[in-house]
């Protein structure tokens, strides 16, 4: 069994990097054939071509050049890539683009992280790739469209100043930005003179940006802070982290001695928790006013729970857990209505969906029409709704991208500010595209905007994994929902031929493993075309987009029934070895952990009491890694972790060594300096050494 990395492109902040792959001895064909018989659903690849390398895993080649797409305006859309930024204008006919290359005026000034532009898209604010290692810190420059000429951005404007976080107001042409944890004004790209709002003046008091916790728990982001519509006011939160405990970790680098880092980290229990309060800063009076204060003690919700993406004049929408037509509990969508005098708010449901609401990309208040991502018509899929704003409990939300564009089930949406043109951007199963339409065109694709026939040519060169689905029914009654990547060639037919299976799960609470997102550029499939494995992805209990009556079960009980659900699973390296330990029957040969959580007690408060609320000492103690070592023995077991890691810290892999080794029961160990928890510069060492360890599991 294994816990190992997704090499595909980093998702900003999460555990999904991370994920376990449960290796069992080599299985005939014919017993996953009889697996196989029971109507499965698939996704065929050529089996032309060459199997993909390591090579290709590790530098994306699969992958569309294009690492971010977003509305500058309400008719232009800007696409970035790696080596050039594209401007769609969709309000010509024919529709026109505009292309800057990484060698023109934008590129020069170094590697372009990200760009935003101002409210009439006069200039643009460019962030720039840091040497320092200061985490999300840049350099930002403003660039005058008409001039062609650049400014700095930074309290004194040298340059060279690291800014956490940019924000334009959203009616004119100054800004706000956070450096060194506290919040400046600028008048605007040709004022010299800024404005310092807050002057707390500490590293662990944080101002308009979130500390890591919330980064990494709640916001999903760095960003604390927020314009009014009007521009006149801008929102932040302050998180005052003096009272948190602090976790460090070194940093060996080239010197003499090694540093060493220390970030607050609240560990699940703990007495202090971050202080958080809300602050409304006013421009033109340039006071600001202390309006709500977060008590560290309350239960924490999912991420994406309570958070206001639209509204309307008197109302805003949310996504709740409410009751479907079946009875079950969905993630649904409410609109809370709020009074003049702000008292007296009501909510009401606006959809009763026996399918999960993912996000709420729009609303037109002209229609009113509140539209929104769900996992339907499968929950392994993503399509867009729309529902009305107003309460109908007959009505039936309509798919709005349900079958628009060929083998692309799994979508995202972006919509320009007037509602009515988006960018559809396909995610599979087929190849990875992305289009311009709207809604007054009936969703027809006016442009695709992302060549996909060039990317068309390398997957025709690639010998991919074939994808089948299945549902399973448990003993519990339950269904886990199954997912296989089946080497190139791959009959069924065949019962003289042995494959090794690896499974590969990532049962965090919520986690969703089988979807018809389209991974060229995982391990696994590198496992599935190169090595000629079969990997197979199972989402039991514990998994998301099923409702509640499948996250329900392991809350306040982490490391129970979803290991039974998935004959095993992970969190970042957690349920790999918790399977060795529960497997009697010794179905698996070995396993590989990385990073993984030993102890939920030295995980954070925030992950951790939000699924285990108010659990007893010995829901703890069910799920320590380090309770019973023994089942160990006889299996090979390689440990993986990174010194550097902020996020599962050292010290869980340390309890693990330390019980294995009070144990005397032998294992591998790998440990990486200055890498953190994606393991990002080792990925090559890491994934050569994961090959080795399979080869040798497997005897081939």
């Amino acid at each position: 069994m294994l816990d190992l990395l997704d090499s595909g492109p980093l998702e900003r902040n999460w555990r999904g990097i991370i994920i376990a792959l449960l290796v069992i001895g080599a299985m005939c064909s014919f017993i996953v054939a009889a697996a196989l018989l029971i109507s499965p659903s698939s996704f065929a690849r050529t089996n032309k071509g060459t199997p993909l390398t390591l090579t290709d895993i590790l530098h994306n080649t699969l992958l569309s050049p294009i690492e971010t797409m977003d509305w500058m305006d309400s008719s232009r859309i800007v696409l970035k890539a790696i080596d050039f930024i594209k401007i769609v204008d969709t309000s010509s006919s024919p529709i026109t683009f505009d292309l800057h290359t990484k060698d023109d005026i934008l590129g020069r000034q170094g590697h372009l992280n990200q760009l935003a532009f101002s409210h009439d898209s006069s200039y643009i604010a460019l962030s720039y790739d840091n040497d320092k290692k200061d985490g999300n810190a840049m350099t930002y420059l403003i660039y005058s469209v008409q001039s062609q000429t650049f400014a700095s951005v930074g309290p004194l404007g040298t340059g060279d100043e690291l800014l956490q976080v940019f924000a334009w107001n959203p009616s004119s042409n100054d800004f706000a930005f956070v450096h060194e944890n506290d919040i400046y004004y600028g008048g605007g790209p040709n004022d010299k003179h800024t404005h310092r709002i807050t002057r707390d003046n500490d590293t662990l008091v944080y101002n308009g940006v979130a500390d890591w916790i919330y980064e990494e728990e709640i916001f999903n982001s760095n960003v604390g802070l927020r314009w009014s519509k009007s521009g006149q006011y801008l929102a932040f939160i302050k998180i005052d982290d003096r009272r948190v405990s602090l976790i460090e970790y070194p940093l060996f680098g080239q010197q003499q001695y090694p540093a060493v880092n220390k970030i607050p980290y609240p560990k699940a229990g703990v007495k202090y928790l971050p202080e958080i309060t809300i602050n409304i800063w006013d421009k033109e009076t340039k006071n600001f006013n202390q309006r709500y204060t977060v008590s560290g003690h309350r239960l924490w919700a999912e991420p994406e729970n309570f958070r206001i993406r639209h509204f309307s004049n008197d109302s805003y929408f949310v996504s709740l857990p409410g009751h479907g037509t079946s009875g079950e509990i969905f993630t649904q969508i409410a609109r809370i209505s709020v009074s003049k005098n702000y008292t007296n708010g009501k909510g009401v449901f606006l959809t009763w969906n026996d399918y999960d609401v993912t996000s709420i990309v729009g609303y037109n208040p002209e229609t009113k029409l509140v539209y929104f991502m769900a996992a339907s018509p499968l929950p392994s899929q993503r399509h867009m709704y729309a529902t009305s704003y107003y309460v109908t409990r007959n009505s039936t939300p309509t798919c709005v991208t349900c079958d628009v564009a060929p083998d692309c089930t799994f979508q995202d949406v972006i919509f320009s500010s007037d509602m009515d043109k988006y960018i559809l951007s396909c995610r599979g199963p087929g190849i990875p595209r992305a289009y311009f339409s709207s809604i007054s065109s009936n969703n027809s694709l006016i442009e695709e905007l992302t060549e996909w026939k060039k990317l068309e040519e390398k997957y025709s060169e690639k010998a991919l994994a074939t994808v089948r689905y299945e549902n399973v029914t448990l003993h519990s009654g339950y269904v886990a929902i199954v997912k296989m990547l089946l080497p190139p060639g791959f009959d069924q037919t065949v019962v003289d031929v042995k494959y090794p299976v690896i499974i590969s799960v990532y049962t965090g609470p919520g986690s969703q493993k089988v979807t018809e997102e389209i991974t060229p550029s995982t391990f696994d499939m590198f496992l599935a075309s190169n090595a000629k494995y079969i990997v197979i992805y199972i989402d039991g209990r514990g998994s998301g987009m099923r409702g509640w009556k499948y996250k329900e079960p392991i809350y306040g009980r982490l490391g129970t029934v979803e290991i039974d659900d998935q004959i095993e699973a992970s969190y970042g390296g957690f349920v790999s070895a918790h399977v060795v330990e529960r497997d009697t029957s010794r179905l698996f040969k070995c396993a590989v952990s990385i990073a993984p959580v030993t102890d939920f007690k030295l995980y954070d408060a925030t992950y951790t009491e939000r699924y285990m609320g108010d659990a007893s000492e010995l829901a703890y103690e069910r799920a320590s890694l380090i309770r019973n070592v023994s089942m160990f023995k006889g299996v090979q077991f390689l440990l993986v972790h990174g010194m550097s890691d902020d996020n599962v810290h050292l010290q869980n892999s340390a309890q693990l060594i330390r019980a294995l080794s009070e144990a005397n029961i032998q294992f591998q160990l790998m440990v990486y300096p200055d890498a953190n928890h994606s393991l990002l510069w080792a990925h090559l060492h890491l994934f050569t050494m994961l090959r080795k360890f399979f080869e040798k599991c497997f005897q081939r």
